[in-house]
């Protein structure tokens, strides 16, 4: 598996990556599940193994006059060619297991990478407005022309301020139009 062309983004189709994201994402989960069913399988295969050349090699020291230890067991399948390949086999599917991993986390940080690409994109096609033909100088001078004109028609535009309220007290109750002489907010203009 190629996993630099996998992690690849083709800039000038975010949106085709975008709609392959998911799927891709998902063969490198398959891959990591069969990583991990594969390392699985291997330990219990070295265990077999294992297991199978001690009860041998019990055997063969049963047959002489020599003690065996559990630490000459040890040290004798250690040694042993069986084991010796099986456990090259584990070291080879543990390490497949590590990479599959590694790509998989690779996906998310490409889904990070693809979400921050689409936003600055975005952000580019408004900040930047595009003419087929023309300088970004002559987009930037028509724009210009057409903010004069604008200007022209509305004038110039006037900063809004605002007046605080004042509370005003009415002087009699008669005076309010519900009665009483409740504090009435009065803005002027």
């Amino acid at each position: 598996m190629n996993y630099n062309e996998l992690m690849s983004i083709d800039e000038g189709r975010l949106d085709a990556e975008w709609a392959g994201q998911a799927c891709r994402f998902m063969e490198f989960v398959e891959a990591e599940a069969e990583a991990n069913r594969q390392v699985d399988a291997l330990k219990e295969k070295q265990d077999t193994v294992e297991a199978g050349r001690a009860l041998i090699i019990r055997k063969e020291y049963e047959d002489t006059s020599r003690k065996l230890t559990e630490a000459s067991l040890s040290q004798l399948l250690v040694q042993d060619a069986e084991v010796h390949a099986v456990k090259e086999e584990l070291r080879q599917a543990v390490y497949q297991q590590d990479m599959v991993n590694g790509a998989r986390k690779a996906m998310e940080h490409r889904k990070a990478a693809l979400e921050n690409l689409v936003i600055i994109q975005g952000r580019n096609n408004r900040a930047d407005p595009v003419v087929a033909g023309a300088t970004k100088a002559q987009v930037t001078q028509v724009i210009g022309q057409k903010r004069m004109a604008a200007h022209a028609v509305i004038g110039p535009s006037k900063p809004q301020t605002t007046v605080p309220a004042t509370p005003v007290k009415q002087p009699n109750a008669d005076s309010h139009p519900i009665g009483g002489s409740a504090p009435v907010t009065e803005v002027d203009w």
